[in-house]
């Protein structure tokens, strides 16, 4: 369930307006916020309605929208279903901007990539994998649950949960029989952008170009979706994220195109795989971290959409304790410090004996993350005499 309590002050901090008191009441939490100039109050009940109070001011509009009471403020962008569905192409159409820019500039170095040429890289890798190859499915009830829980820990303009996963069913029934519990991953992935245009754009507010906690059109938010939802299904392998591939993705061809397994490679990736699904946290099994000198494998990637990621590693005492293993580790573990990724590594006796203390830990790093409680730019001192 999307817990409100928490994403209001993530809403909160997206427009820098500032919660002065939460003050609990018996069905209710009220919280006071202010932004430079005028103050509103927000009470969320336990049956998670809202009720936003205040005289009326630029604050208390966009909290109305986020309320779900109010739709007044507009986004001046032309944000809309029609728009945001188009976003959504062929891998042949990202091939050709691809190649235009390759030809005008030719291809960027790993790190200093233009953003869009970034973004069009990775859709054209997904939109072929997920709509010319893939004949995966998902359980019904399965995604569901994926889905909200996936708004609950990456989403906080709240979304009504039950409008959208009502959308969502209504537009896979389009293509799939009321009482089939087993969906097509691509009919899934086709109308998660189909709702996500026609929820999130409820949501604009004047001032942000689309969704205001992405400052985009959300088509991000799909492609995040879609890649936390595929572990998910029958699916065993995606395509490699390699030069090879790229360059047969750039000049259309299907026919020698490689993939890559993602299922677990030891009994202790396979425990801690089954542990991380039942407690439904969204990673990227088997994750491709590397540049144009370094490839490497990340048990589990956790993306927390900021700035930091979180990489699960699950260490067997014989493999790792290698001389030549351990120094690997040691490079790689630098690298991916490098690019943000930190390091949570468990041994086979942690993960045997008490997986679910594993899974806490995972979690609670997850939302210190999100919390901006980890920030590398916090002054500390460490001593002989502790920290």
């Amino acid at each position: 369930m999307i817990e409100l309590n928490r994403t209001i002050k993530y809403f909160a901090r997206i427009f820098n307006f500032i919660i002065e008191s939460e003050t609990v009441h018996q069905n209710n939490i009220q919280y006071k916020i202010l932004d430079k100039t005028d103050i509103v109050y927000v009470s969320i009940y336990t049956n998670k309605t809202v009720l936003v109070q205040g005289k009326d001011s630029y604050i208390k509009q966009v909290f109305l929208v986020w309320a779900n009471d109010d739709s007044r403020i507009k986004s001046d962008e032309g944000f809309g279903t029609t728009i945001f569905s188009q976003e959504w192409r062929e891998w042949n159409e990202d091939a050709r901007y691809l190649n235009e820019h390759i030809v005008k500039y030719g291809i960027p170095e790993d790190d200093n990539i233009p953003d869009d040429y970034r973004f069009m890289r990775d859709r054209m890798f997904h939109d072929y994998m997920f709509r010319t190859e893939m004949s995966a499915t998902i359980d019904k009830a399965k995604c569901i649950m994926f889905i909200t829980n996936w708004f609950d820990k990456n989403c906080f303009m709240n979304i009504p949960e039950k409008q959208f996963i009502d959308y969502l069913v209504e537009r896979v029934f389009q293509y799939i029989e009321p009482d089939d519990n087993t969906w097509e991953f691509e009919v899934v992935a086709t109308a998660l952008v189909d709702t996500m245009a026609h929820c999130c754009s409820k949501k604009t507010i004047k001032g942000c170009k689309g969704c205001p906690q992405t400052r985009d059109d959300n088509i991000g938010c799909v492609l995040n979706l879609v890649d936390s939802l595929y572990p998910y299904t029958n699916a065993k392998k995606v395509v490699a994220f390699t030069k090879h591939n790229f360059q047969s993705l750039l000049k259309r061809s299907r026919s020698d195109i490689t993939w890559k397994s993602i299922d677990p490679t030891t009994p202790i990736e396979v425990k801690m795989d089954e542990a991380l699904k039942n407690a439904n946290i969204a990673v990227l099994p088997q994750f491709q971290a590397y540049d144009s000198i370094h490839k490497y494998r990340v048990d589990f990637l956790l993306p927390t959409n900021t700035v930091y990621k979180i990489a699960v590693e699950c260490d067997g005492l014989q493999y790792h304790a290698k001389p030549s293993q351990y120094i690997l580790d040691r490079q790689r573990d630098r690298y991916l410090q490098e690019k943000n990724i930190l390091l949570m590594r468990f041994s086979s006796v942690e993960i045997f004996n008490d997986i679910d203390k594993c899974i806490t830990e995972i979690d609670k790093q997850f939302w210190k993350i999100k919390n901006d409680l980890f920030d590398v730019k916090d002054k500390f001192r460490i001593s002989y005499f502790g920290i």
